[in-house]
């Protein structure tokens, strides 16, 4: 189940409360941004970025079809015109901002889940990730609890943080059925969060600027690393552009 929105927002999906670590889920992340803004180009001093690299949202030189079906162990979801591979075996969630992906044996959508917000920008109170995705905590609109394994599930909990560090500035590759190279661009980041308590956890953002679309890893499970990657390769917003 879904417990809530990243900034302090709840939830709203299917029949569940939402509070503490994203809120609950989302309520940590305070996601879905109050303006977007910005360049769609590479921040200056990013690390990780290839000084030629295009910006995101625009074209590659080499040509990478689109993938016309998932992979096998993978089935298709959509949420508001935004498609992603799901791996077989994990649960979705929707709500009315946006769609929580959860691994198996987690109940409720924080440690682990990976999340999909359309109209990211139209529907947070905070200028969340566009003007902020670029700082050491810029992980959540309101980055004041601890989101480990042993806090997450904790709604009430009240472990602060000790420090934040962006330690990935990348980009994101992603399918583009309406480009002629095929592919579509977004700012990958990475924090690594350190708690009060010494409790360390990490968060992943993938952020198309000028779609205003969000994939975002609340909690890192590390088991599923690779899994996160591919589940955002994947993302295509063809639909949701129309």
């Amino acid at each position: 189940m879904v417990q809530g929105w990243p900034g302090g927002r709840p939830w709203r999906g299917p029949a569940v409360p939402n509070s503490g670590v994203w809120g609950s889920a989302l309520v940590g992340i305070g996601l879905l941004v109050a303006g977007c803004g910005g360049s769609d180009g590479a921040a200056e001093g990013a690390a990780q970025i290839p000084e030629e690299a295009p910006s995101p949202d625009t074209t590659f030189d080499e040509v990478m079809p689109a993938v016309e079906s998932p992979p096998e162990g993978f089935d298709m979801a959509e949420f508001q015109g935004v498609r992603v591979d799901v791996p077989e075996g994990w649960e979705i969630d929707d709500g009315d901002d946006a769609m929580c992906v959860r691994p198996p044996g987690q109940e409720e959508c924080r440690f682990g889940a990976f999340l999909v917000f359309p109209s990211a920008s139209e529907r947070q109170d905070e200028s969340w990730p566009a003007e902020h995705f670029d700082e050491d905590d810029g992980w959540a609109p309101n980055p004041e609890r601890c989101r480990s394994f042993a806090t997450a599930s904790d709604v009430d909990g009240d472990v602060g943080i000790g420090e934040s560090d962006l330690v990935v500035q990348d980009f994101g590759e992603h399918p583009a059925e309406d480009r002629d190279d095929g592919v579509r661009r977004s700012h990958f980041r990475q924090w690594d969060v350190t708690c009060e308590n010494e409790d360390t956890f990490a968060v992943r953002l993938w952020y198309l600027p000028q779609s205003d679309v969000a994939a975002y890893v609340w909690s890192v499970d590390e088991q599923y690393s690779e899994t996160y990657t591919q589940i955002a390769e994947s993302m295509n917003i063809d639909d949701y552009l129309d």
